[in-house]
């Protein structure tokens, strides 16, 4: 998971503002989508887990979000890096 937030951080800009997650796994919560990936690229090297992000997102943020959902979106967030990275891969070939 480290390289694919250090990936998803660098190539941030590429995202569309994480409307690509959004929309392809029909997310329901926007702005939780957008403080996790701020918390993620925020903590690069610390070790976490989604319990732990969870109760900062709500501590810090405010915000009521399970540790299931962190789980989810960690996910969406990962599977989206891999395909950014992919295509930058093939695209330098």
């Amino acid at each position: 998971m480290i390289f694919s937030v250090f990936s998803f951080c660098q190539n941030r800009g590429t995202l569309k503002n994480i409307d690509d997650v959004v929309e392809r796994n029909k997310v329901r919560n926007e702005l939780a989508v957008s403080r996790l990936a701020t918390s993620l690229c925020s903590s690069i090297g610390s070790l976490t887990n989604p319990a732990r992000i969870a109760n900062t997102l709500e501590s810090v943020q405010k915000m009521k979000i399970d540790s299931k959902t962190v789980s989810s979106y960690i996910d969406y967030l990962e599977t989206v890096t891999s395909e950014i990275a992919w295509i930058s891969e093939v695209t330098c070939l």
